[in-house]
This record gives structure tokens, C-alpha cells and sequence, in this order.
């Protein structure tokens, strides 16, 4: 197994291609951004039929996910279960799809997905991650 601590810019294309393999099976039409350990932006980009707001949406997730350490949906379930001090922390945001990357429980950045559906989003994040932590173990 391939011992990972950083994000290079070929992971982050390896797994915006991820994204895009998944989003495109379903239409979908995301803006990406991926942030390494230092919360740098490694890859940001824009589907040509997305929304302009969502690249600013991906960037707020994928940070989102980073400083807390676990998908941005889980302040949008907390939300939805009455906990409105969520929308007081200061950088939540509490919507879905923001996933932080953890290799051998380090975390090593974050995926921000933004631009369809909140599950859409968080699908499409959460399945690219997956996808490239499971290439890490070939």
C-alpha cells in the first residue's frame, strides 16, 4: 500500500476526474474544489454548465470539511434536527458536499462539490474520495 500524508496536484486531478466519471453518469454539473492539508486550494474548477455562485459554494465546502474533519452534510442533519447553533460557528456551512480525504487516519485535505442537488453533491464527493482512498491500496 502506497503511504500517502499529502495531497499532490495529481491526486487532486485524479480525483476531480472522479468526480466528473460520477457527476456526468447522472448529468449532473459540478463545480470542484480539492484543498490539501494546509486548506490550499490544489484544484478549482467549474463545470461550463454550472452555475458562477457554485465554484464559491464548493470552496466554502470543501473548507467546511477540512476545519471540522467530516462531511459538511452532517451540519446540515444537525440543522435539521433543531441544533441552530450550527449556523453560528464561525466557516460551517450546512450544506452537503464537503468531504474531508482521511488516509490512515490523517487527514490530508478536503473535496467541495457544489452545483446539483444537495444529496447529488454529497454522493458525488463522498463516491470520490472513496474511490480514491480504495486506488491508494492497489
Amino acid at each position: 500500500m502506497q503511504k500517502k500524508s499529502k495531497l499532490s496536484l495529481t491526486d487532486a486531478m485524479q480525483l476531480s476526474l472522479f468526480i466528473q466519471q460520477h457527476a456526468e453518469k447522472n448529468n449532473w454539473h459540478p463545480s470542484i474544489v480539492i484543498v490539501d492539508h494546509s486548506t490550499q486550494a490544489l484544484l478549482a474548477h467549474r463545470h461550463e454548465l454550472a452555475k458562477p455562485g457554485t465554484l464559491a459554494a464548493a470552496e466554502k465546502k470543501a473548507l467546511c470539511a477540512h476545519a471540522f474533519q467530516m462531511p459538511t452534510a452532517t451540519w446540515g442533519e444537525r440543522l435539521t434536527k433543531g441544533e441552530h447553533w450550527v449556523t453560528t460557528m464561525p466557516g460551517v456551512i450546512a450544506a452537503a458536499g464537503g468531504v474531508p480525504i482521511e488516509v490512515d487516519g490523517e487527514f490530508i485535505g478536503a473535496v467541495g462539490v457544489s452545483g446539483s442537488s444537495q444529496e447529488a453533491d454529497h454522493e458525488t464527493a463522498q463516491e470520490a474520495v472513496q474511490r480514491f482512498c480504495r486506488s491508494l491500496k492497489l
